[in-house]
């Protein structure tokens, strides 16, 4: 639930910001040049001992942005996830107001027209719908509203690098659920999200099954909690099926939570990801192949960007002197997207980080943006004011 409202609200936010015509400072600059005797070939501010693409002149030198089409009438829309053949999927709405999931694929750094994916039928005019991930499959996740107005997680086929036209495949719920959603999949079509019955919400795994076009989701499975906790969510799933999010603890605080799964998806281990120490929440947004998970802590003066070890060792992570910084996504090459802000509470900048050095070497676009999702390319997308964008390498 809170990634999803999260990517909404921060695109209203952005759209009364602009329509004030406020201004916005930069989050954190750039990294210092390397020092004397450091070798850095291709100039991006990252010693090759340190850079995955020490030769690469054009990987992050600078990034410019460019806007994702919206659909007909649109008045705003966001990019969340993007996958290694720069297949992006988000939301947007049309010109009667109604939200829809959409995708874009890439060409030659040009986008596509927004493309809108079909809602689960009999969805009524105020029906909304949002794709939250997508595999290399091109299969995609999300949620629909059905007839009922009741909102359930959704599924898309990929096929031929998109996903399917037709209407998507439900995820089954917990028994009672009020509402589902699903948030990332994987390559072995192992799907996450949450399912909330009797009013509480759950962290839930589902495995989907195909046979040429014929899609067979499996039933939600409850990922469990540590002793005590109330409810949680599952926010993104590695290719090694390790599963982050957050719960809630028996006191009331939000803690971001590792599962570890096995090949069945039973889950063997739990890790609490705890806030640094003195301070309230976290929340983990994502995990790479390496087992690096990132996502913020949040104290009484603002959120910082964390970076938590598999053994839920947490460590601060490029947050501004005096600003806040949260990271939504990283990459399997140690890239890290997400957001700055020059002061607690302030006009929030998409910014990249290289893991290695934990420093912030590139703003990729300016004020009221933030960066939600980062393929193994390096490509970034997110959402500036109130408009998706990718980023693509100059």
């Amino acid at each position: 639930m809170k990634r999803y409202w999260q990517v909404m609200v921060s695109i209203m936010a952005a759209l009364v910001l602009a329509l004030a015509g406020c201004g916005g400072g930069g989050g954190g600059g750039g990294a210092p040049a390397p020092g004397p005797g450091i070798v850095d070939t291709d100039g991006d501010l990252i010693p090759d001992a340190q850079d995955a693409f020490p030769n690469d002149a054009t990987r992050f030198v600078s990034l410019g942005k460019v806007d994702l089409p919206g659909l007909t009438g649109t008045s705003f829309s966001s990019a969340v996830a993007v996958n290694d053949s720069s297949l992006i999927v988000g939301t947007a709405n049309d010109n009667g107001g109604i939200v829809h999931p959409v995708v874009w694929t890439m060409a030659n750094a040009t986008p596509s027209a927004a493309g809108s994916l079909a809602m689960l039928s009999g969805a009524a005019a105020s029906s909304f719908g949002a794709a939250h991930g997508v595999n290399n499959f091109a299969d995609t996740v999300g949620e629909s509203e059905d007839g009922a107005g009741n909102r359930q997680a959704v599924f898309w086929l990929g096929t031929a690098g998109t996903p399917a036209a037709a209407a998507p495949a439900t995820l089954p719920s917990l028994a009672g659920a009020q509402f589902s959603a699903a948030y990332d999949i994987n390559s072995g079509r192992r799907v996450v999200g949450e399912s909330q019955a009797t009013g509480v919400t759950k962290a839930v795994t589902w495995l989907v099954t195909v046979s040429g076009n014929t899609v067979t989701p499996g039933a939600a499975t409850v990922l469990g909690e540590p002793t005590g906790a109330t409810s949680s969510s599952a926010y993104y799933i590695s290719e090694s099926n390790q599963v982050v999010g957050e719960y809630t603890t028996q006191g009331g605080a939000v803690h971001g939570i590792l599962w570890n799964l096995d090949a069945a998806g039973a889950v063997t281990s739990m890790v609490d990801l705890a806030p640094l120490v003195g301070e309230l929440e976290s929340v983990a947004y994502g995990i790479n192949d390496a087992g690096n998970i990132v996502g913020e802590s949040t104290s009484a003066t603002g959120t910082r960007g964390v970076l938590w070890t598999t053994a839920g060792v947490v460590s601060f992570f490029g947050s501004p002197a005096g600003g806040e910084a949260s990271i939504m996504a990283i990459n399997d090459s140690g890239r890290v997207a997400g957001y700055t802000a020059p002061t607690t509470g302030g006009a929030a900048t998409a910014s990249v980080w290289d893991l290695l050095n934990k420093t912030l070497f590139n703003n990729v676009v300016a004020a009221f943006s933030q960066g939600y999702g980062i393929n193994n390319g390096g490509t970034i997308v997110g959402m500036a004011n109130n408009a998706a964008f990718v980023t693509v390498a100059q």
